[in-house]
């Protein structure tokens, strides 16, 4: 036995994580100019260490390097392969894309692949996972697949009016949130709907369609999410740029926000750049659907559910907003010029850190 006690000796493993970060001006362009001393790196509230710092430029090579010296051609020689230096993946989330939609910004699409570079290779994915189309430079391919897609609510099919016509957003008030308003104006409906009933009875018809709407909401959005974590694990492996092009209305995920930070961390660590293209087009101020029954509701009832229906419009653009701004990408919204949007979104940052 040690006649001395010996200090005690702790050792610990850290993993050292990157963290890519790209700045934009008021403008939306990427900055390229920043040093490590202006950045600051917090991990849950504490501050961390930056351990090693590089300011990065993507796109071309350096054209002042030196020539590389030419190879001797020879009779049977062929030209090189051309080598693609970048991946777009666009996702069109036909899960929540109302019919109008879809075609506008699909159409805008199909312009775009036109103008791809013979570098470039695209796929075609969709949140139903219907219709879909694995990396190819074949542009005739990607043209007749992207044709193919069309909306695949999960929602009741067949376009018949349901009364009350709940939104995912108040549903999520109405169960979740435990909103009395939201309740109540879902109620008045189902008494227009059904003149003299109770207003007890109507209140219990009208939790039971959110907790319906309710459960159909959140598998779309979980369905959503995990088709954008897998679509990310495909492309962790690619060489190049690689860039996913959410094309979408926006959706609401009032409960997954663990499956959100686990795509995020996912396409952070993977390099992979999500953009985000709001196929709503210029956002216009929601009214009442023409198929709501408005003669028998008063005017307190109409404000109410415009309350509703203008914030779940402005909701459901979050998650394209921080998908994008989290993986250093960019967002297009409230613009009709859809052909402008993919143009922008297609590309990486300039500058990324």
């Amino acid at each position: 036995m040690a006649t001395k006690d010996s200090p005690a000796t702790f050792t610990t493993r850290v993993n050292l994580v990157m963290v890519p970060v790209v700045v934009r001006d008021s403008k939306g362009k990427a900055v390229g100019t920043l040093h490590m001393e202006d950045f600051q790196l917090f991990d849950k509230g504490k501050p961390q260490v930056i351990v090693k710092f590089s300011a990065e430029k993507s796109g071309p090579k350096n054209l002042d390097a030196p020539p590389v010296p030419p190879t001797i051609q020879t009779e049977d020689q062929t030209p090189p392969p051309d080598i693609p230096e970048r991946f777009i993946a666009y996702l069109f989330d036909d899960q929540h894309l109302q019919f109008g939609d879809l075609v506008r910004s699909r159409d805008a699409a199909i312009r775009h692949l036109a103008a791809l570079k013979i570098t470039d290779r695209a796929a075609i994915y969709t949140t139903s996972g219907q219709d879909q189309l694995e990396f190819t430079d074949d542009k005739d391919k990607l043209q007749n697949t992207l044709m193919r897609i069309r909306p695949r609510s999960m929602q009741e099919p067949g376009g018949m009016v349901q009364c009350p016509d709940i939104s995912y957003y108040m549903a999520d008030m109405i169960l979740n949130k435990s909103d009395s308003i939201a309740l109540q104006v879902a109620a008045q409906e189902v008494v227009a709907c059904n003149p003299g009933m109770s207003p007890a009875q109507a209140a219990a018809i009208a939790q039971g369609a959110a907790s319906r709407v309710l459960s159909v909401g959140s598998q779309e959005t979980r369905v959503s999410l995990m088709v954008l974590k897998d679509v990310v694990r495909r492309m962790s492996g690619m060489p190049g740029q690689r860039i996913i092009l959410l094309v979408s209305p926006g959706f609401l995920t009032p409960s997954e926000q663990t499956e959100k930070t686990d795509v995020l961390d996912r396409a952070i660590h993977s390099n992979v750049v999500i953009n985000g293209l709001d196929a709503r087009g210029l956002w216009t101020d929601p009214m009442v659907d023409a198929s709501r029954p408005t003669n028998a509701h008063s005017q307190q009832y109409l404000q109410l559910i415009q309350q509703y229906d203008r914030a779940s419009a402005s909701a459901q653009a979050d998650v394209l907003a921080e998908m994008a701004y989290g993986t250093g990408g960019n967002f297009f919204q409230n613009n009709n010029d859809l052909d402008e949007g993919f143009r922008r979104l297609a590309v990486a940052p300039e500058y990324y850190y």
